[in-house]
């Protein structure tokens, strides 16, 4: 899976905002063609819903390309802090599955960069409603290590937090998900 991701600071809705807004420029046009001639760049369009399909058209010589969700926030260890916190946050766009490292479009924004995230196993705690700062997310976040103590996962690395509906999206209709990665034992047992 590839991801276009940012390192945002500030707090949870200036984090969001600002990281939305990066990856954005970059899926919206502002990168240059994957195999480095000169010409146009690519867009990567982005509608309502977050979750979208490959939609494969040409526009004004820019191939249009739906964004997937779910969009991800690595908190970093920022969910403790207080909701008017700032702390720093990582944001990043799931990138559609046709593309590959190689034929992905390339930022011309030293922010973004697009990272490889290999395959995992993850425990997941899935909610509804709005996230309107980091004390929903490190509630969340308790409720999954209680019940991971309970099965006896350990968590591997920081919290993240996955939300798959645009912001304009009624609360009780937005997924939204905390997970932590944990080991896996099936992985070891062969």
């Amino acid at each position: 899976m590839l991801i276009a991701e940012v390192t945002v600071n500030g707090t949870m809705r200036e984090a969001s905002s600002a990281g939305f807004k990066k990856i954005a420029n970059f899926i919206f046009g502002n990168n240059s063609p994957a195999n480095g001639a000169a010409g146009s760049s690519e867009k990567i369009a982005m509608t309502s819903p977050v979750r979208m399909e490959i939609e494969g058209s040409k526009k004004s010589d820019k191939e249009v390309i739906a964004m997937t969700s779910p969009v991800r926030m690595d908190m970093g260890g920022t969910e403790s802090l207080s909701n008017d916190a700032k702390g720093e946050v990582k944001m990043s766009f799931v990138m559609p599955s046709k593309y590959t490292k190689e034929s992905l479009p390339k930022p011309k924004t030293g922010d973004v960069s697009i990272t490889e995230v290999p395959g995992h196993v993850a425990a997941v705690l899935t909610f509804r409603g709005h996230i309107r700062g980091r004390k929903l997310v490190e509630k969340k976040k308790q409720e999954l290590l209680d019940l991971m103590q309970a099965e006896g996962l350990v968590p591997k690395g920081d919290v993240k937090l996955y939300q798959y509906h645009p912001p304009f999206t009624y609360g009780w209709q937005r997924v939204n998900e905390v997970l932590f990665d944990i080991e896996d034992k099936s992985a070891k047992a062969q």
